[in-house]
Parts: C-alpha cells; structure tokens; sequence
C-alpha cells in the first residue's frame, strides 16, 4: 500500500514539475535550445531557476517520505 501511495505522489510531483518546467518556458520566452544544448538567454538567471527548481523537489521529497512513513 506504501509503495502504491509513493509511486502517486512520485506521479503527481512529476506531473506538477513539467507543468512548471513548461510556464516557466514560456514566461521566460525561451522557445528553443540552442546548438550547443546551452538555454538562450541569460545563463546566471537559469541556473538560479533550476538550482531552485533542484532544491523544491528534494524537499517534497524528503516531505513527502516523512509522511509516507508515518502511515499506518
């Protein structure tokens, strides 16, 4: 039962991400990667972003296995 709770949260964070992933694209006008695979545009203020988007995840996650462990 665990493992079935943990796989729909593992989905639903993965769902929220790409839909984030995909505003923050097209907020920020970044439409296409360029050749070399760098993010067009300023690289400072994408690697923020990720770093932050980085950080968001690995604490849901920690969240969210503190509170699979506490079911019954």
């Amino acid at each position: 039962m665990k493992q079935l709770a943990h796989l729909l949260l593992t989905l639903i964070a993965l769902t929220v991400l790409v839909q984030a992933l995909i505003a923050f694209v097209n907020v920020s006008g970044v439409y296409a990667l360029t050749l070399t695979g760098r993010i067009a545009g300023n690289p400072l203020q994408h690697a923020v972003t990720l770093a932050g988007l980085v950080v968001v995840i690995l604490l849901s996650g920690h969240v969210g296995s503190r509170n699979l462990k506490e079911l019954p």
